[in-house]
């Protein structure tokens, strides 16, 4: 005989063929997720809500999709419980010493309806959002499961044994005498409505096996919308789509499909169960049940890709100390993706705020080390130290990017209060190291009674400019003192100097460098 789906549930139930799972599957499907093997790259991203060792299931979510309601063991029975869709401690809604299951948000946001095993059989009751007392909405001694508002709020659709088999029913929101929309003697469940509330998508076995169904909301003739020798349950409508669980992959997955009928396709490829989809509002995600982590827990399925979150970015190491010209690794941490997809991270650049080869220092300071980045522990040996910032793009596995920076920092000391102050990021780290540290010295220029000699410095600092003849005695002190970074012009008068090759010499920085002078008279 077949059952409508198979069940995490097992205890008190209604007779006949009853809308829950066979909980002898449970421990099969457990022992396959511990062995099996991970998901499928393309399965859509999936992020674990709930973790308990005990049974969670029959998600739904609230109307502005911050919430999700969902039936628990947790407390030693089953209750209603509700959890933020990021994840976070779940909060209990029902305290009813009897099974409490199949909860459904109002499209309002205001209330749960769900199924109750009040006074020794499940009936429909209702509850305020945020808990409270709960209202009866069904008296039935046969029992009645799975309720499903109308789009508008109106109406509750469910499914009932009332009439010796289980059938959809239809109700107003706030209870009263209900109508009996399927009249079979399979076994019909788990009604879903399309958006615009003019039909309903439910299960049948009526052919055999259970496949999906869709039927005029008024109830009337009803159109099979799969037919395959495996068994294709619990549909969830979104859209022009139609989400449902089904085992024709040999194992329980979740599926979509037009709301026409045709071809599905399989969202989920664990090798655990996975069952009872609930799309959000906006149709971006699907909650479910799984047990991909060794147990029946909640899980939401991102049909839309999130860019990955640059904003909580920082680098693995904060300072570089000490100064000592060497290249340290640094990785970029704390970069994260809503949809749990894995990363990759690119440096797009590195700038510094002093000037490559200072004092002595080497370059290039920053370098790519197969894919990772290194800086070199180095800065200038006056001011605030120097301040490294790291550009770089982090993109998920489906495509989605974001962007961000760091900065790294080689103080000037280890005083109790250093700190690092950046003076202007002006400086390719990557680049390479300027000729003779950046000093240079221009070819003579020759006048009748004067050489002009020009040369540049790369930053602030001590300068001598000498001649000397062939034989290395020195004829004229040219510079000699402090001098500021960039282009300077001395001459050097010559009425007096016979002709001869002479030398000057620019010692400056570390670097020296000659110039030939021919005097010619």
């Amino acid at each position: 005989m077949n059952t409508l789906t198979p069940s995490r549930r097992e205890g008190s139930s209604p007779p006949g063929r009853l809308p829950i799972r066979s909980a002898a599957l449970i421990s099969l499907t457990v022992l396959a997720v511990v062995l099996g093997p991970p998901a499928a790259a393309d399965e859509p991203s999936m992020v674990q809500i709930t973790t308990h060792p005990e049974l969670d299931g029959g998600p739904t979510w609230s109307a502005d999709g911050t919430l999700i309601a969902f039936s628990s063991r947790r407390s030693g029975n089953d209750d209603i419980w509700i959890v933020p869709a990021s994840g976070s401690t779940p909060t209990q809604l029902t305290t009813w010493p009897d099974p409490d299951a199949y909860p459904a948000w109002s499209p309002d946001g205001s209330q749960i309806a769900y199924a109750s095993y009040h006074d020794g059989r499940f009936n429909i009751w209702v509850m305020p959002a945020s808990g409270g007392t709960p209202t009866q909405l069904t008296d039935d001694p046969a029992g009645d499961w799975s309720p499903a508002w109308s789009p508008d709020g109106s109406q509750i659709a469910f499914t009932s044994y009332r009439s010796g088999s289980w059938d959809i029913w239809v109700m107003p929101a706030t209870g009263g005498k209900p109508t009996q929309l399927t009249n079979a003697p399979e076994a019909d469940g788990f009604p879903a409505w399309s958006p615009d509330g003019t039909q309903i998508a439910f299960a049948s076995d009526r052919d055999g096996n259970f496949d999906i169904w869709v039927m005029p909301a008024s109830g009337g003739e009803p159109t099979q919308l799969t037919d395959h020798p495996a068994e294709d349950q619990q549909p969830e409508w979104h859209g022009s789509t139609i989400a449902f669980e089904s085992d024709r992959s040999t194992n329980w997955d979740i599926w979509v499909m037009p709301e026409s009928g045709g071809e599905p396709t399989q969202l989920t490829t664990h090798p655990g169960i996975d069952v009872e989809a609930a799309w959000s509002r906006d149709g971006s995600k699907i909650a479910l049940a799984s047990t991909r982590s060794g147990n029946y827990d909640i899980w939401v399925m991102s049909l839309t890709n999130q860019n990955p979150d640059c904003q909580t970015a920082r680098p693995s190491v904060t300072e570089l100390w000490p100064p000592n010209h060497k290249f340290v690794l640094v990785d970029i941490l704390g970069v994260t993706d809503p949809d749990g997809d894995r990363v990759t991270i690119e440096i797009d650049g590195v700038t510094q705020d002093e000037p490559l080869d200072v004092a002595g220092n080497k370059c290039p300071d920053a370098r790519i080390e197969g894919t990772r980045l290194e800086l070199r522990k180095e800065r200038a040996g006056s001011g605030d130290g120097r301040v490294y910032v790291v550009s770089f793009t982090a993109t998920d596995e489906k495509g989605g990017i974001c962007s961000g920076d760091v900065s790294v920092c080689v103080p000037h000391d280890q005083s109790p209060h250093h700190r690092c102050g950046d003076s202007g990021q002006t400086v390719d780290s990557f680049g390479s190291c300027p000729e003779n540290g950046g000093v240079e010295l221009a070819a003579p220029r020759m006048t009748p009674e004067a050489v002009v000699l020009e040369y540049s410095l790369p930053e602030n600092t001590f300068a001598g400019l000498a001649v000397f003849d062939v034989s290395g005695r020195m004829v004229s002190t040219l510079e000699n003192s402090p001098m500021s970074s960039g282009s300077h012009e001395v001459s050097w008068d010559t009425r007096a100097i016979p002709s001869g090759v002479y030398y000057c010499r620019l010692q400056a920085a570390g670097v020296t460098l000659s110039r030939a002078i021919v005097l010619l008279r």
